[in-house]
């Protein structure tokens, strides 16, 4: 059985990643909203049904140890996953302890994705 479309905030400031992970996405038939920096990021993780997150580490505008404050305290609780091409495991752990669902480093394998999305939807599922 197919796992439900998750409602999805993808948030970097490069253009080109949006456009290839909201692509890899919809394939998999998942629903995207986007952001380039953190403003439209704080705006749109406001949508009540929000899924899961997945944010660049560094966007203008933007601080990430506030926003996973602001994401811990939204009614759904959307998982959280941090994309970074930064590959240093105190930030990781310090990021994972603030409450991330995960850490990926770019590039990110379409095999990574996938997984992680079949069990974000599972976890949801249960709840």
């Amino acid at each position: 059985m197919k796992d439900p479309a998750l409602q999805i905030l993808l948030a970097d400031d490069s253009e080109g990643v949006r456009k290839s992970f909201d692509a890899i996405l919809q394939s998999l038939g998942h629903q995207c909203q986007h952001a380039a920096d953190g403003i439209a990021c704080r705006n749109l993780v406001q949508n009540p049904v929000l899924d899961l997150i997945l944010v660049d580490l560094f966007m203008p505008n933007f601080d990430i140890y506030e926003f996973l404050a602001l994401a811990q305290n939204h009614p759904n609780k959307p998982a959280v996953v941090i994309i970074s091409a930064q590959d240093d495991d105190r930030e990781m752990e310090r990021l994972l302890i603030a409450g991330a669902y995960a850490y990926l480093i770019k590039p990110v394998e379409l095999e990574d994705i996938e997984t992680l999305l079949v069990k974000i939807a599972e976890e949801r599922n249960q709840d």
